[in-house]
Formats: structure tokens, sequence, C-alpha cells
């Protein structure tokens, strides 16, 4: 792995990922004896989504360094989740026992689709839906509930949001599924039992939209209580959907949930959760401290090459608050155990204008924390450029921050030589993303950096958070030009004598219009993330072939496949069995 890492330099080390292949929604993380457990959609022999999709599996003791485990469960022909193992969840069921739950998938065209559902309850999509287990039984999710089910755009991404106590005394689970109605607009459905392997019973829905606005479909839904963050503010949750597809930035609200329904219309929101335009499908864990734990899922943008043999990370795990009745997202700080060398950088405080940027000397690796305070002055924006050697001021990106506009953004192709004070117009053209910060403006902004090869995290002091990609290649050994290539050393620098040395770190401190004050900068080198020693431990579902799995017949497209392992003649769910480590079951 290591020496992967060293041969591309665009390759994140610090952020979760695969060894290779494709990786999507981050699925299931748990905290579970002392280690924290994270899976993600995976396919191993492509770059590209498909049908198959499996679930990858790592594993971490401090949230900083990680190790894979065998994949977690796989798709089985002919069964219900032929055609692919969607993204789900993990939770400890009334027997302290992990069970995922997950969404399988089976497509119309498939000839071994089996068993179809009742006309009723076709949702006329280009495949079946059906909520499955990996656990020691299986979950029914009675259809007589879900009327009229052929309305629905969806039903996936099942979620344990909560567990309560019944009058009887009973542990009773939560679970939320991701869904919409045809023609009106997204929904998050409810359903509850005493076990999470049976008995789940519908019980209406979370909450639903008014209006198409924020999408047909609401995939991968979340419900965190951050009550304990809020200092006694009644809205005290968070609620989170992805909208429709990735190409679409994931929103969310903070409110109130009561009596079993998460109340949107005294909502505030909704909001962007990330301004990037790379996050999509996040998930949460609360963690034994109470932390609310966040993952999401970075894609690739623009990439030029198709030589990687990998696409898609994680972002580093955010913890979760609210403060002052807005949502606060930073880095959790474990992360800081990866930092090597580092800390607070010489020429700063400094005055930056926009003819007169720094340069960060001393972090010359790939993978920088950058932690930097700005004061407005009289500038119109201020921030970070990342410079890109592979693309030049195409693959250049600046992170600036508009004092006025209260936005944060990433400017792509934007030229340091010309930041003069009608700063609007000289990124016209110029590819962007970003958007408005949900808090009020301010003048003095705190702006952490989390660069990872071409995945950079922006995190600011007002709660606001930014992921985007910027793919800057090899270093070369000489000085080129911002805007040269390798073949050609005679182009002009876009600023002369400041951008054409390639001995720094390749980023500098800028400012747009007037001139702004940097206040502090520190920036640390990281560590890779990873492990050395290969997990070989059986704990989770890998492949078996000493145990056989008999199907046995449940009703779709409700039901979940199980089968009858032949050793301990028990019933599972996909992948699982308590016959021994040695010997797991996998259909």
């Amino acid at each position: 792995m290591e020496q992967c890492l060293i041969a591309d330099p665009d390759r994140p080390i610090y952020h979760v990922m695969a060894a290779r292949g494709w990786i999507n929604d981050p699925n299931g993380p748990i905290f579970h004896d002392g280690r924290y457990h994270l899976f993600y959609q995976h396919l191993p022999d492509s770059t590209k989504w498909e049908f198959g999709i499996v679930w990858g599996h790592v594993v971490s003791t401090d949230l900083a360094t990680w190790s894979h485990l065998p994949i977690a469960i796989t798709p089985s022909p002919g069964q219900r989740d032929a055609d692919g193992c969607f993204s789900g969840c993990c939770v400890l069921d009334e027997n302290d026992q992990p069970t995922i739950l997950y969404t399988g998938v089976r497509l119309r065209g498939n000839p071994d689709v089996g068993e179809l559902p009742p006309p009723d309850y076709d949702l006329e999509l280009t495949f079946f839906e059906t909520q499955c287990c990996a656990a020691r039984g299986g979950v029914s999710l009675p259809p007589a509930d879900l009327l009229p089910a052929n309305k629905l755009a969806g039903w996936r991404d099942p979620f344990i949001f909560e567990k309560r106590k019944t009058p009887e005394g009973l542990t009773e689970y939560g679970m939320l599924l991701g869904s919409g109605f045809k023609e009106e607009g997204g929904a998050t459905l409810v359903y509850r039992s005493t076990s999470v392997l049976s008995g789940w019973r519908y019980d209406g829905m979370l909450c639903k939209a008014k209006s198409m606005a924020t999408g047909l479909m609401w995939e991968c839904p979340l419900l965190a209580d951050l009550s304990s963050t809020t200092q006694g503010a009644s809205r005290d949750h968070l609620f989170c959907i992805s909208p429709d597809a990735p190409t679409k930035k994931v929103i969310y609200w903070l409110g109130e949930y009561k009596e079993g329904r998460f109340l949107l219309e005294d909502a505030v929101g909704p909001f962007e959760l990330d301004l990037g335009d790379t996050l999509y499908a996040p998930n949460i864990l609360v963690d034994s401290a109470g932390r609310a734990l966040m993952w999401g899922w970075i894609q690739e943008r623009n990439r030029k090459s198709d030589k990687a043999n990998y696409s898609g990370c994680m972002t580093v795990p955010r913890v979760l608050s609210i403060k002052k009745g807005h949502l606060l997202q930073e880095p959790a700080p474990e992360i800081k155990l990866l930092r090597k060398e580092g800390g607070s950088l010489d020429g700063f405080p400094t005055t930056l204008s926009a003819r007169t940027p720094v340069e960060l000397v001393g972090p010359k690796g790939r993978s920088i924390d950058i932690e930097a305070v700005f004061e407005q002055g009289t500038s119109a924006m201020a921030g970070l450029f990342i410079r890109s050697w592979s693309l030049g001021k195409e693959g250049s990106v600046a992170i600036l921050y508009d004092w006025k506009l209260n936005t944060l953004e990433a400017i792509y192709g934007f030229d340091p030589s010309i930041c003069g004070d009608q700063h609007h117009d000289q990124f016209s053209g110029l590819r962007r993303t970003g958007g408005e910060l949900p808090t009020e403006k301010c003048s003095t902004l705190s702006l952490r950096l989390i660069i990872d090869g071409s995945c950079v995290e922006a995190y600011t002091s007002l709660g606001a958070v930014m992921s985007v990609r910027v793919y800057r290649g090899k270093k070369p050994a000489e000085g080129f030009p911002l805007d040269a290539t390798k073949n050609d050393k005679t182009l002009p620098s876009a600023h002369p004598g400041v951008f054409d040395s390639d001995a720094g770190s390749g980023i500098w401190c800028v400012c747009v219009g007037g001139e702004a004050q940097v206040s502090s900068l520190s920036a640390w080198e990281m560590k890779c993330a990873w492990t050395k020693e290969s997990s070989e431990s059986n704990e989770w579902v890998q492949p078996c072939e000493e145990h056989d799995l008999v199907p046995v017949t449940m009703r779709a497209p409700y039901g979940v496949r199980v089968g009858r392992c032949m050793a301990c003649d028990g019933l599972h769910g996909h992948g699982y069995c308590p016959a021994g480590e040695s010997a797991q079951c996998h259909g």
C-alpha cells in the first residue's frame, strides 16, 4: 500500500478509502468493543459505479490510524440482493450483537430475479428493493402499512436513529428509510420494533416535503440528537438527507423532534451540509464519549487522468454540535495524532495585498494540515491558493472567503496577478463552487485546510465546511512557471518572481482587493493513516466455502434474504454465522 501511495501524488494517505477500486457511501459506522468500524459501498475491480456493489470495511482504535478488513457483505446470485448490497447501517441488537441492515437490490432484467413483488408494491424502478440484514435472523417489513407503495419513488438506506423504552419497559428501535412520493417530493419513513431482527412495523413518516424543491427521493436520511451541545435550545436535532443523486448537494435542517416526528415546518433550513461539489451520503455514529461523528463520501471531480486504480474517499471524521443555533462541523481532534513536522511558521503575522501573496515555507509534503486566521482589513476576499503542478493554472484553486457576501468559494483557474478591486468581474467564466455561510458575516475568520493529495476540506470557525478536489500532480524537480508544462519552461509566470519557484509548498496566503492580515498561521505535514499489518480477523463477514446456505423463502419485496446454515442448523442473514470465527456463512 505504501508503494502505491508514493507512486500517485494525488492519492489521499490519511482519508479512509479502499486499497483499490470504487467507493461511495459510508455505511454502518459503529463503535464496538473499543474499535471504530466503518463500512462503505465498494467495487474492488472498477473505478466507476455499477451494479454488484459490496460493503468494504475498515477498523480503527483511535480515529486516526486504520486497517482494512475483508469485504463485509456481497451480492448472492438468485437472491434479493443479487445485483447489489446498497447502503444501510450497523447496530447492536438486543443481545449486543452487531447487526447490519442494508437495502438489497435485484435488477428487473435479471433472468434469475426470482419472485416478483405484488403489483401494489412494485415501485416501477429498474430494480427491486428489499430491506436485508446480516445477522442471526430475518427482518420483515409489513407491506400493508405502506399503502400506496406504488406511489413511492424509492425505499432504501435503513438507519437506526433511536432506542427508547416502551410502557412495558422494553427497548424499542426506531429505523428510518429514505423515500419520496412521485410528483410530490421526498419523505422519510419510520419503522419500529423491539427486536432488530424481527417484528418491524410501519409507524408513519418522520417528515415529508411540501414540494419537489428538495428533491424527489430523500436518500440516506439521518436524524441526530445534538441536545447535549445546544444549552437548552429547542431546535436540538439535525435532520439530513441526500436528495436524488450525487450531483446534488446534501442538505439539512435544525429542528425539534417530538412525539416521533421531526417538525420540519418549524425547523430552520434547509442548509447545505457542505459547500463544495464533492460530498454526498453522509453517515453518523455516536461514540462512547457521546460525540456525534460524521463521515461523508468525497467524490472525484474533473480528474483528467484515467490511470488511477481508485475513485473516491471519505471525509475525515467530523464532530457535530449546535452552537448559537447553528451547526458546527469540526475535524475530530484525533486527526492531530497524524501530525509530524510543523507548527507555527516564520513570517506570521503579516500583511497581504493583492500584489504580495505569502507562501507557506516549511511544509513540503502533499498531505498538510493548515490553521490560519485572517483579518479583513480593506480586502474584499482572503484565503489560500493551492497550486497544481500537473494541470497548471486551470487545475490550481483559491479557497476564498468573501467578507461582504459571507461566502466561501473554491475558484479554479484563479490568477493571483490580477487581484484588483473588481473581483467578481475578474472571476467570470471560471469554474467555481461554494456558497453562503448560514451564519452572520465576520471580519475575522479562522480557516483550517485539511489537504490530502487531491482532497481538500476547508473548515471555518463559523461552522461551515467546503470539500473539493485539486489534482496537483507530482512536484517537478526544477522550477516551472505557474501555467507552464513539463515540456515548456519558456511560458511566462502568472506572477513573476513569486510563483515560478518549486522550492516551497505550492500554497500561498492571498487576498483580493485592498489588504488583509494573517494574524497567525501553523502547518503540519501529515503521516499515513494506514497500519502496515494486514488484519485477517474473522469477526466480521467474509466468504466461506465450508458452510452451505440453504435458502429460506421470504415474501418480496419486504423480506430479508436469509438461509439455514448446515453446520449449526441456525437461521442467519447474508454472510454471518455464529458457529465460530473460522466458519462463517456466505450464501
